[in-house]
């Protein structure tokens, strides 16, 4: 009980304070408040209990999802409105449902043209007709006078289309000298690293702790998951009190130590409880 209550005041100090963002239009700090709530619990409710007497809806991952939407993000709004226990409880909700059928519907629309290809018009080309040949009358000569036999015009010759010039061969390509000091290309995070990240930001813990950061190859891509990994059974160890999972957490911050010594939780991401954590756990 007593592990349990400092986790309770979290959620509802960040919920509270995400739609106080949302009603001044304040997207982003609207989607960390929200996003924090739900990491602290992440169990929706059309009637939760807050304090004494004061019951409402936690719906955080819809409010999340629509604070992501207002930014112009229609891939995270979708991810976070893709939680199945809230679409459970927006279903007792016509209002807010309603809201939700309207941003899923724009967010399809917008995706689909993102992801449909331009069309590049054709160019029509018209074929040069030469204009038919007039006839030329004769005359017939008066009789008794010598008629000229008749001369044929020669024809014209035919015009023959130009051949396109022959192509000179082609120039090998003479590659630039190396920039000196030239910053190194982005690497693209290795899928479970970026599996790992949804699930824990959609607030499935349960998905997260399943996964082995032995199969990572990367070592600092590893590091994150073990990190993620300790933040996700930290949460369900607080909410269960279960010392066990705790002591399991502390297990993966050490592994994430060892993997990479100067890896720090980031503030937006988790919950100062979880990094407080981290920093004691040696």
């Amino acid at each position: 009980m007593c592990a349990a209550l400092p986790v309770s005041a979290d959620w509802k100090r960040d919920y509270d304070r995400g739609r106080k963002a949302l009603e001044a239009k304040q997207w982003a700090e609207a989607e960390a408040s929200f996003r924090s709530a739900l990491r602290e619990d992440g169990v929706p409710n059309d009637k939760k209990r807050f304090e004494g007497m004061r019951f409402d809806v936690y719906i955080p991952h819809y409010y999340a999802g629509l604070a992501a939407y207002r930014q112009g993000d229609c891939d995270r709004a979708m991810e976070y409105w893709g939680h199945e226990a809230t679409k459970t409880v927006l279903g007792k909700l016509p209002k807010l449902q309603a809201e939700l059928n309207s941003g899923l519907g724009d967010c399809q629309t917008r995706l689909a043209a993102a992801a449909k290809p331009e069309e590049s018009p054709t160019a029509t080309v018209a074929a040069n007709v030469p204009p038919p040949s007039t006839p030329v009358p004769t005359e017939s000569a008066p009789a008794g006078t010598a008629v000229a036999p008749e001369i044929k015009p020669t024809a014209a010759p035919t015009t023959v289309a130009s051949l396109p010039p022959k192509p000179e061969p082609a120039k090998p390509a003479v590659q630039a000298p190396p920039t000196p000091n030239a910053a190194p290309a982005a690497v693209a995070p290795p899928p479970q690293l970026v599996s790992t990240l949804d699930a824990y930001i959609a607030g499935r813990y349960n998905d997260v702790v399943r996964v082995d950061p032995a199969s990572i190859g990367d070592t600092r891509a590893r590091a994150h998951v073990l990190m993620l990994r300790a933040a996700s059974r930290f949460t369900l160890a607080q909410l269960a009190g279960d010392e066990a999972a705790l002591e399991d957490a502390r297990r993966d911050v050490r592994a994430a130590r060892a993997a990479q010594g100067a890896l720090a939780p980031d503030q937006v991401l988790f919950s100062p409880k979880f990094r407080d954590f981290y920093q004691r756990t040696r």
